[in-house]
C-alpha cells in the first residue's frame, strides 16, 4: 500500500506540474501555498503552547484536525486573507522579460 500511495502522489505532482506550467499559473500556485502555509504555521504554533509535543509529532495532521473545528475554519479563513492580501497586493507585478542572447 505504501508504494501505491507514493506513486499515486508522483503521478499527481506531475500532473499538478504540468497543468500549472501549461497554463502559466506559477503565481496562483506561490500564492495560494504560501497562504496555506503561513495558516499552518500560525495555528500550529498556538496548538504547540497549548498542547503537549508528543501529539503533535506522531501524526500533526490528526492532532490539528482533530482539536477543534472551529480552529480549522479560523485557518482556513486566515489562509482566504493570505490568498486576497497577496493578490490585492501582486496585481500590478509584472515579470520583465529578458532575451538570453542580446
Amino acid at each position: 500500500m505504501n508504494f501505491l500511495v507514493w506513486l499515486i502522489g508522483i503521478v499527481a505532482a506531475v500532473a499538478l506540474a504540468f497543468v500549472t506550467i501549461r497554463f502559466n499559473l506559477q503565481k496562483w500556485v506561490i500564492i495560494i501555498a504560501t497562504s496555506l502555509a503561513g495558516a499552518a504555521v500560525v495555528f500550529g504554533s498556538f496548538y504547540v503552547m497549548f498542547n503537549p509535543w508528543t501529539q503533535l509529532a506522531e501524526n500533526p495532521i490528526r492532532a490539528l484536525l482533530g482539536s477543534s473545528p472551529l480552529l480549522m475554519i479560523l485557518a482556513l479563513a486566515l489562509a482566504a486573507f493570505g490568498i486576497y492580501a497577496q493578490y490585492r497586493n501582486t496585481q500590478t507585478f509584472t515579470l520583465d522579460s529578458y532575451s538570453r542572447w542580446e
